[in-house]
């Protein structure tokens, strides 16, 4: 694929956004900045996303992006839908449970609500 102008990379970006996040603020930072500064390519971006999801999981980087996603329901969720939520969050941040465990929780609300923009992005691409 090829890719013209900055528009069409961020739309490429927005499905990578929480990919990258939850493996690396920093990288999704300097995204972000190089798009700021329109200093973007096709090549850039892919090379800085490919370096970010090579990375390990790293828990504050995974739950930041964890908290990006649950914005989309915050709003939207019943009580026992947030409780589940901030239950599994609060286990996973004490390392009892795994990672994919709230992100299956979190699919599962976009696929209730129907979030078109987390459903086409690449977050949940390891659990589907």
């Amino acid at each position: 694929m090829f890719i013209i102008n900055l528009t069409e990379l961020e739309k490429e970006l927005a499905k990578y956004k929480y990919l990258v996040l939850e493996r690396s603020q920093k990288k999704y930072l300097e995204i972000r900045r190089l798009f700021r500064n329109k200093e973007i390519s096709q090549q850039k971006l892919f090379e800085l996303v490919n370096e970010s999801i090579k990375l390990s999981e790293n828990r504050k980087n995974a739950s930041n992006a964890l908290e990006h996603v649950w914005g989309y329901f915050k709003r939207k969720c019943n009580e026992s839908e947030k409780k589940t939520f901030f239950d599994l969050f609060r286990q996973y941040n004490e390392n009892e449970i795994d990672l994919v465990i709230i992100k299956k929780y979190l699919l599962d609300l976009s696929i209730k609500y129907n979030e078109e923009y987390l459903l086409n992005s690449y977050y949940f691409d390891s659990i589907k």
